[in-house]
């Protein structure tokens, strides 16, 4: 199989607006459900400007359940992800027509009207394999609309944890390499 592999991804803002105003972008790969080609399914959406984020799935304009794998993520303080020269990262194989969603959260604490700017991430590709294949580990503390800290509190502290019963089912026993690594922590990163 020819799998699409994946060099580098560079997040492009078009201005200091572009940056005061993105808080983070994300890239998804999008699979349609059994019995359905990526183009019967999603096609359709393609060219809506978008919709909300935090509204229940019924209300969706767009069906993001189907785009659940996580390619790439830029928040605020992020740089360019370059792959090491021997390593690449299967997107897709040959054959599979698959959509990517680009999600944008914005930032306009200000409240300013007729702020316009443009957005975009630029993907280097390469058809040639490589030694080594990158994975994306999420890592981290999933944060709810339950997450509550008390008001007025001067310290708070969430803690997480991975074990081996989860790690053990994602990484080999020789371990992993890290070469890239993407924060989003808001204000306390």
């Amino acid at each position: 199989m020819l799998n699409i592999l994946y060099l580098q991804f560079s997040t492009k803002l078009n201005s200091s607006a572009a940056l005061a105003h993105k808080h983070h972008l994300s890239l998804y790969k999008c699979t349609p459900p059994a019995g359905q080609t990526a183009d019967e399914f999603f096609g359709g959406y393609v060219g809506l400007p978008g919709g909300e984020c935090y509204v229940p799935a019924a209300e969706q304009v767009i069906p993001t359940d189907y785009c659940r794998t996580m390619l790439y993520v830029w928040a605020i303080g992020g740089k360019p992800m370059y792959f090491p020269p021997d390593v690449a990262y299967p997107i897709t194989e040959e054959g599979e027509n698959d959509y990517i969603m680009f999600e944008v959260h914005y930032n306009n604490p200000g409240g300013l009207s007729g702020v316009e700017f443009t957005s975009a991430v630029e993907i280097f590709n390469v058809l040639e394999p490589r030694e080594k294949e990158a994975g994306l580990l999420l890592a981290g503390h999933p944060i709810t609309f339950s997450h509550l800290i008390p008001p007025k509190a001067t310290n708070f502290v969430t803690i997480s944890h991975c074990g081996p019963e989860c790690t053990g089912r994602t990484i080999e026993a020789d371990g992993i390499n890290l070469f890239n690594v993407m924060l989003h922590s808001h204000l306390l990163g």
